[in-house]
């Protein structure tokens, strides 16, 4: 049948498929990660989809190009003479360049799919992301003048990592990981604090004492996996891919190929989690705070204790308070766990992410989103509902300027702005998201929703904001919100008593 279509209409279909890369690789995503087989996985895509995936994704492997589309942790380009830095030490000193936060087409789309499609699975179940972020690995593979190039020597990540080799090889050993690697604390909750350093007791490594050489760990802070004998080696050429589990031991070193000057590049996809232990603190944090330092009285009183008899009592009333399940159901419940909204490139800049409110409606429908608003409609017509923003969000109204982004048509609009921050230790836990508000229909309506939120000081607990009235439209956005754990809504016939 495509034989017979017009030249201009195959065009136009080619256009608007899937790229060929994208398709593999959101299949390899979809396998399923067991808790005891298949720890780190490899497979390999079509030449066809590699080609793809240089040209179309990832400047034909040009490395300047590709640093020209990365960015630094608080979103800045790299400028041209940071570039010719990196290039310079690669080529010279063999230094590795790692930059996690890549916007190639190609890293936008990966980020894309699996924001959009939910297809990452680990044991069983749906991969719960509330951080997912592509960068870029560039190593040289031959040594110069005697020297040895950089490499990762034996380490685990707490995230769930893919990595696909787009230029060069790259031998990759991997072994099984410790069996509390939590422990240690390291990048429990994001791909952008990989390198955290130990800092307390608790991330010592006290379950093995044999390092991979087979010999007594001289330190507890030796990271290398308990005995060489366990683990793999694989060694990766373009197209390549290969999965890491949380928690696996893995050590990466470029290899020789005999092509002078050959540079090594990867992609790595990295979709971080919330430990529920990590999760469980915040409920409890968000929730204590809310009862005990509702105002700067509060505080003041909390703070102010001139003997260990009254430090002791005030602690005391905490950990009495926490053990109440009252309480405990309650920051649960205005504390759901987080995950990204889907997000339009053109409205986004870097690491700030956007959308439109029309285009995250017709998600809704697409993605057959969970109804949590829209059946109250239906059963009780114009409902009480109250309206609370996640504990752990910031929701407020803005400018379409404040995102940076360069599409035109919506200047003149305004937008929901969305962040997500620890009050344990002031952690984003999620991109800052816009919402612009392009549809008349309901924007002011989504906007009441959560600007007049209030916390009373007289029992500091929050109320969330009353409504008799909402759209359709406005009920099927904030199922998209609560879907994605960002506002809880209750309606008038749930017992939501403080």
């Amino acid at each position: 049948v495509r034989k017979n279509m017009p030249a201009k209409t195959q065009q136009k279909r080619k256009k608007s498929e899937t790229p060929r890369y994208l398709e593999e690789l959101e299949d390899f995503f979809r396998e399923s990660v067991r808790a005891e087989a298949n720890r780190v996985s490899y497979k390999s895509l079509s030449p066809e989809a590699l080609q793809s995936c240089l040209e179309l994704g990832f400047c034909n492997g040009d490395l300047k190009s590709l640093l020209r589309t990365c960015r630094d942790p608080n979103n800045e380009e790299l400028d041209e003479e940071e570039i010719d830095d990196m290039l310079e030490a690669l080529h010279e000193n063999g230094t590795t360049i790692n930059q996690p936060f890549c916007f190639a087409p190609g890293a936008v789309a990966i980020k894309q799919m699996l924001v959009s499609n939910r297809v990452v699975h680990h044991e069983r179940v749906e991969y719960y992301t509330h951080d997912i972020e592509v960068g870029i690995y560039a190593s040289k593979n031959v040594k110069k003048d005697g020297k040895e190039n950089d490499f990762a020597e034996w380490h685990w990540d707490e995230n769930l990592n893919y990595t696909i080799q787009l230029t060069g090889e790259k031998e990759w050993k991997t072994a099984r990981g410790e069996a509390n690697p939590l422990s240690s604390g390291m990048n429990l909750t994001s791909p952008r604090n990989a390198y955290e350093k130990k800092r307390n007791r608790s991330r010592e490594l006290w379950g093995n004492t044999l390092n991979c050489n087979g010999l007594k760990r001289e330190k507890k802070y030796d990271l290398s996996p308990s005995t060489e004998g366990d683990s793999k080696s694989e060694r990766l050429k373009p197209g390549m891919m290969i999965r890491v589990s949380p928690g696996e031991w893995h050590r990466v070193e470029a290899c020789e190929t005999g092509k002078k000057d050959e540079v090594t590049i990867s992609i790595n996809v990295r979709l971080a989690h919330i430990t529920p232990a990590r999760w469980a603190a915040e409920c409890i944090f968000s929730g204590l705070a809310i009862k005990f330092y509702g105002s700067h009285r509060d505080v003041h009183r909390q703070m102010i204790n001139d003997s260990k008899s009254s430090s002791d009592a005030s602690f005391d009333s905490h950990l009495n308070f926490c053990a109440s399940p009252k309480f405990i159901a309650d920051a649960k419940r205005k504390c759901p766990l987080l995950r990204i909204l889907p997000f339009d490139a053109k409205i986004s800049n870097g690491l700030i992410l956007g959308n439109t409110a029309s285009n995250l409606l017709a998600y809704a429908e697409n993605a057959s989103t969970n109804e949590t608003v829209t059946p109250v409609l239906k059963t009780e017509g114009c409902a009480t509902l109250k309206i609370f923003a996640n504990r752990l969000c910031a929701i407020e109204v803005t400018d379409y300027s404040e995102i940076g982004s360069e599409e035109k048509g919506f200047e003149k609009m305004k937008c929901m702005k969305i962040t997500s921050t620890s009050t344990l230790s002031n952690f984003d836990y999620m991109n800052t998201f816009y919402i612009v508000l392009d549809d008349e229909d309901f924007s002011q309506e989504l906007v009441q929703c959560f600007a007049d939120e209030k916390y009373e000081d007289d029992d500091a607990n929050d109320r969330g904001v009353e409504l008799e009235h909402v759209s359709k439209k406005c009920a099927r956005m904030l199922d998209v919100l609560v879907d994605h754990g960002i506002a809880i809504v209750l309606s008038s016939s749930d017992d939501d008593e403080d």
